[in-house]
């Protein structure tokens, strides 16, 4: 499969978040619960499983606007360092299996700082719960 450029990445992840967050606010909007706050930027103190209690529906749309959020973060992240150390894409496979040994050979020119660099931007993606498939960072969308 042909990676999709940088920027095109950004614009498609931009672009799922917006509608994510629209979505979270809309919810907001519409649920009105007493104990839930009216604004999306007020929602980041909850854990899901807390909003959950109220709205499961608000909860899953928050969490999937979360993880959203985290590619963003992690795509953003990943062209900061490729701009200080140019070839991590070159090196990284199409998808990503974190708990898989590294392939110390595959490192190339960059050497393990540029290997270390990618695993650093992918593993926090993934505690957010995102996955790097086919050259760019996604939501593992669970119903």
């Amino acid at each position: 499969m042909e990676r999709i450029a940088a920027s095109e990445q950004l614009d498609r992840i931009a672009g799922e978040y917006q509608a994510a967050y629209a979505k979270v606010q809309g919810l907001l909007a519409t649920t009105q619960h007493p104990k839930l706050p009216g604004w999306v930027f007020q929602l980041d103190r909850f854990d899901v499983v807390e909003i959950a209690v109220f709205s499961k529906a608000l909860a899953r749309a928050e969490q999937h606007r979360r993880q959203w959020r985290a590619a963003l973060h992690a795509t953003v992240e990943l062209a900061a360092l490729e701009a200080q150390q140019p070839g991590v894409r070159d090196l990284s496979p199409d998808t990503f299996d974190p708990d898989a040994p590294p392939d110390l050979a595959a490192a190339g020119p960059g050497g393990m700082d540029t290997l270390d660099s990618f695993i650093s931007v992918v593993q926090y993606a993934r505690t957010a719960g995102c996955s790097y498939v086919d050259g760019a960072f996604v939501p593992v969308l669970k119903s």
